[in-house]
């Protein structure tokens, strides 16, 4: 925090488990320094997923190949991370 982003906490407050919508007022990231999706490979992998699903929860969407071949970079590089480590 305080590098490559700013997070507004909006003073912590928690939404009710049953609330369907977001409560804060403001956006939760104040900054993001858009260099970071470069320089941090499963960033740049999982940036290139944004594009590839519709909002409307109800249309039928249509993968092309390109799209699932982003999915598995994405998840090979997030495998890849001490994270994921698990031995």
């Amino acid at each position: 925090p305080g590098r490559d982003y700013a997070i507004d906490v909006q003073g912590g407050e928690r939404p009710s488990a049953l609330a369907r919508e977001d409560a804060a007022p403001a956006p939760l990231f104040r900054y993001v320094d858009p260099s970071v999706f470069d320089r941090r490979p499963t960033y740049r992998v999982f940036a290139a997923l944004l594009d590839n699903y519709d909002a409307e929860v109800c249309a039928t969407e249509d993968v092309t190949e390109g799209e699932r071949a982003e999915g598995y970079a994405f998840l090979r590089e997030a495998m890849a991370t001490p994270t994921t480590k698990f031995c």
